[in-house]
């Protein structure tokens, strides 16, 4: 069975965002529900561990039954009693892992805590992998299935190989930024940590605070400028439509979801997606208590072509399509903005799916923010 089976381009694209969109919203729900969705499990959930401290910073759970609260109560006070625990503690941060290789659990039928726990919590099959393991923080997440319940596939192994090491990087920034948020402070150095173009605008378009990276694309590129401290936007009617984007963040505030808009460098060919965030109107900017949009600029040249040319031996036409593809993930956009046929992008498509060793757009979109800079 394929892994397209299992879900949509779209609804791969859509979870990816949910992954990377927790970072900043803290809600980690909403990728979790679809994960346990899509693999059947009866729940899923991760952690993170402040090791030296032994203290648990951060536990998400997705239950799909009822369950009694005293139970899980008990585990996180005991999760060193979790024989599954000690049989993955020492397997290398990044690895994903299907416990059957690891562990008989009809090996601890007799124990306490599978009469407690495991039982109860249905959590005789788990598929999982460990996002931090640093000396630091440790951080892992698990999917379950019941004793009654078919064993994990090698398509659901598959899939969250796939999805693993994005949510590795979503985890990752996600702590180091909370304990920038316990100050409710967007500073320099925060950006700075962010290592992305990002900008924070109030409803006149000035600049409240700016990455390193931003700066560096408004010096670079013809189509964005600073004019007195404002971000301008020189195409006219560019312009007008992110005017109005901006002003839709302000007015209706942080329930809003995300919005971007698409726009071209007719100099240098280079496409941008422009993402808006509203931020939470707690949030102190540079110790200044001011509404504020983040707008994050996300360019095809995010993909380090480099490693990829290197290590697919990708040709110059290859790069140039696989750069418009990932940005636009239509094959008619790439050939009106390359000005050839949608059959050449095809054909380009179908040589770069062999030397990626993909077999749809989903596996391929999930290889590329892989190489994301």
């Amino acid at each position: 069975m394929a892994l397209t089976a299992l879900m949509s381009d779209e609804d791969f694209d859509e979870l990816l965002n949910d992954i990377y969109g927790a970072v900043t919203s803290g809600d980690w729900q909403k990728s979790l529900r679809k994960i346990v969705a899509i693999t059947k499990s009866n729940k899923g959930f991760f952690n993170i561990v402040d090791v030296e401290q032994q203290k648990l910073l951060k536990a998400e759970f997705d239950f799909q039954f009822n369950y009694d609260p005293n139970v899980l109560m008990y585990y996180l006070d005991n999760p060193h009693k979790d024989p599954f625990y000690h049989a993955i503690k020492h397997v290398p941060e990044g690895t994903v892992y299907d416990f059957t290789e690891y562990i008989d659990i009809a090996n601890h039928e007799d124990t306490d805590f599978y009469q407690i726990v495991l039982e109860p919590m249905k959590s005789h099959r788990v598929l999982g992998t460990t996002f931090i393991r640093d000396g630091k923080y440790d951080s892992t997440f698990a999917i379950n299935r019941g004793r009654e319940d078919l064993p994990y596939s090698p398509v659901d192994l598959q899939f969250i190989e796939l999805i693993s090491p994005h949510f590795q990087r979503a985890v990752k920034l996600f702590n180091a930024l909370e304990a920038e948020k316990s100050t409710l402070l967007l500073s320099e150095a925060m950006l700075y940590k962010l290592n992305q173009p990002i900008l924070m605008l109030d409803k006149q378009h000035k600049i409240l605070l700016q990455s390193p990276q931003s700066k560096k694309i408004i010096r670079e590129s013809s189509i964005f400028a600073e004019n007195k401290g404002h971000f301008v936007i020189v195409d006219g009617e560019s312009s007008e439509i992110f005017s109005k984007l901006i002003l839709e963040c302000f007015e209706k505030g942080f329930s809003l979801a995300d919005q971007s808009m698409l726009i071209e460098d007719k100099t240098s060919k280079e496409v941008y997606r422009l993402i808006f965030s509203s931020l939470p109107n707690s949030l102190a900017v540079n110790n200044l208590n001011v509404d504020a949009v983040m707008l994050t600029i996300k360019s095809n040249q995010c993909l380090d072509v480099e490693s990829l040319k290197s290590e697919y031996s990708l040709t110059a036409k290859e790069l140039e399509v696989i750069k418009m593809y990932f940005e636009l993930r239509s094959i008619e956009d790439v050939s009106k903005f390359l000005g050839c046929t949608k059959l050449t992008v095809r054909n380009h498509l179908q040589s770069l799916y062999s030397k990626l060793r993909v077999t749809s757009q989903t596996e391929l979109m999930g290889v590329l923010r892989l190489y994301l800079n």
